[in-house]
């Protein structure tokens, strides 16, 4: 009985303030629009989280490139040292 209360779906209030608030399409998380919504915050651009989260995903790439890179320059290097003895 206990476990049915507790999982019984998300809260009333963020689910109300989600289909409530003009760009619940836009935030992906319903909590963040029920604070955005009981905030008195000036508006903000709803596809900044977006942008943030794709630059970020861009550095990684760029990081785990170079690290790649920088391997295989070391084993090339390692291979042509041990080619030459």
């Amino acid at each position: 009985m206990r476990r049915a209360r507790f999982h019984s779906g998300p809260r009333p209030s963020a689910t109300a303030a989600a289909s409530r608030s003009r760009d619940a399409a836009r935030f992906r998380n319903p909590h963040f629009v029920s604070f955005m919504a009981g905030a008195n915050r000036s508006r903000m651009r709803a596809d900044l989280l977006s942008a943030v989260l794709r630059s970020r995903a861009l550095v990684k790439r760029a990081l785990r490139c170079t690290l790649l890179g920088g391997i295989f320059w070391v084993v090339f290097e390692s291979v042509r040292a041990i080619s030459i003895f």
